[in-house]
């Protein structure tokens, strides 16, 4: 029974969220109880934002003993401080997941889906600082570390590492329409097991205005790859470029991309073309590309679709999106994502939602092929001003090319309560 503390139109910004849901759970031949509990501190001004989110589930099996244990903690903490001229920002992150959970963050698919049993942690965090906002010359420097652990698995396609990362960039603007920039880009990312990459890079670019809608932005560069650990050392160098033109249209958007870089799979060269749409009622964005494995000479076609609609009483949410990566290994991966949802309100007390998605990863040269299917529905009814009965169903299915098959099913039933409160 989630209960919501909330701090609103506070004269010194501050929100503070507190939750707590019980309720009773279902999945496969168990049954638990679960508490889920949530604590939120958000904080702004004109110049600072703090924001911090704590959540975790607690399971306890009403059978074996009852047992208890934490599920799916996550922790997200932010800090900006900015003026005109400069700025400053932190972000630290954790989250412990299954393994076979598709992680996305930012809508970036990574690293690839894993099937099998135990835990995934993952730590990161980048503090990020920018000055000459306000200038002709100005200057932005970030530094991020992730630490990624696996816990309680066997699989080979997994492997605890660490990600320390820094680049810096100096801009300058010549005139009101061109933007020149020199970035230099470090990254070190040691595994426990497979083989270890270092990345440099450096970056000569602009942003150009040719004219009222035409935009575009060209960088060129050089990048050196090396390898060691459980392989002999090798190192691979070459030239980088992007090439991005964009149009602004009346009812949205053109843009196409032009890509080629070097990573620890060698060079990929790539070129994409989106179109961004407004609609009446809701957006429509839709994109088509080509990829090329330089080393084998492969090519790939890539489609990213996103459509948002709102209807009378609810929402329609779809997208797709395909890209590539490397998994937990170094293994190059073709990851597909297609996700469905809507939200609709029955009666002004009852509310359902349904989602569904479908996540496949393909890691190019091994003829492996991993794919998750997942639907799920969630009810809400007001019983009063403060209490809701709420319930959800989740089916999830995993599936791979060695013949693996895993199915899960969930069911929760519990109450929630909602309170404001103004500190």
């Amino acid at each position: 029974m989630p209960m919501c503390l909330v701090a609103q139109d506070n004269s010194n910004g501050l929100a503070v969220t507190l939750t707590y849901a019980e309720g009773l759970g279902f999945e496969d031949d168990e049954t638990f109880l679960t508490s889920r509990f949530g604590l939120g501190l958000n904080s702004e001004t004109r110049n600072q934002t703090f924001r911090l989110n704590l959540s975790t589930d607690l399971d306890k099996s009403l059978e074996d003993g009852f047992e208890a244990d934490f599920d799916d903690p996550t922790l997200s903490l932010a800090y900006g401080l900015e003026n005109r001229s400069s700025a400053l920002g932190f972000d630290l992150r954790f989250r412990r997941s299954d393994i076979d959970t598709l992680v996305s963050n930012n809508d970036v698919i990574s690293p690839a889906l894993v099937d099998d049993e135990g835990t995934r942690e993952v730590l990161s965090s980048q503090i990020r600082f920018e000055t000459g906002r306000d200038a002709p010359f100005g200057a932005t420097f970030t530094l991020g570390y992730t630490e990624t652990n696996f816990l309680d698995t066997a699989s080979t396609s997994v492997d605890d590492s660490t990600d320390i990362n820094g680049s810096g960039t100096l801009r300058f603007d010549i005139n009101p329409q061109i933007s020149a920039r020199i970035g230099l880009a470090l990254s070190e990312l040691d595994r426990e097991s497979s083989v270890d990459v270092r990345r440099e890079s450096l970056s000569f670019g602009a942003s150009i205005l040719l004219n009222p809608v035409w935009n575009a932005d060209v960088e060129l560069g050089f990048t050196k790859v090396t390898q060691s650990g459980s392989i002999p050392r090798s190192v691979e160098d070459g030239i980088s470029l992007t090439l991005a033109l964009s149009r602004a249209m009346k009812n949205g958007a053109l843009s196409g991309t032009l890509q080629s870089n070097l990573d620890e799979n060698g060079r990929r060269t790539s070129l994409q073309i989106n179109r961004e749409l407004a609609l009446r009622g809701g957006d429509l964005g839709f994109g088509f590309g080509l990829s090329e494995d330089d080393d084998s000479g492969d090519i790939d076609p890539l489609y990213s679709l996103s459509y948002n609609y709102d209807l009378p009483r609810g929402t329609f949410n779809a997208s797709f999106q395909q890209q590539f990566s490397s998994d937990d290994v170094g293994v190059e991966t073709l990851n597909s994502l297609l996700r469905v949802s809507t939200s609709q309100d029955l009666t002004p007390r009852d509310r359902i939602t349904a989602r569904a998605s479908l996540n496949d990863s393909n890691r190019q040269g091994m003829a492996i092929d991993t794919q998750q299917f997942d639907i799920g529905f969630d009810y809400s009814r007001e019983l009063t001003q403060d209490w809701a009965l709420t319930g959800s169903y989740t089916h999830s299915r995993n599936t791979d090319s060695n013949g693996s098959d895993q199915t899960d099913d969930t069911l929760f039933l519990g109450l929630q309560t909602r309170i404001t409160w103004l500190p």
